[in-house]
């Protein structure tokens, strides 16, 4: 929960892609799979220019769940102190 996994991260260990490539098929991905969990899906959070996490609470401030994030930031992984 609350870790964010970046596009390179879920590219690699989804698909299984390594490259060095620029691609929605990650965007899309997450999109479909909010509209199948339907208002569960708020819960999937977008984190702009570093990925996508699952949030504890759909409503809290930090990302808007429906936004794919913007394809041309990049791809940087984001790391969060656990003893905070």
């Amino acid at each position: 929960r609350n870790r964010v996994q970046s596009r390179s991260v879920l590219l690699a260990d989804v698909w299984g892609i390594t490259a060095d490539i620029t691609t929605r098929t990650v965007d899309t991905h997450v999109k479909r799979l909010r509209e199948k969990l339907g208002s569960a899906g708020a819960y999937v959070e977008t984190v702009r220019g570093a990925g996508y996490r699952f949030t504890e609470r759909p409503d809290a401030p930090g990302g808007d769940p429906g936004d794919p994030g913007d394809p041309d930031e990049p791809d940087e992984p984001v790391t969060f102190d656990a003893d905070k």
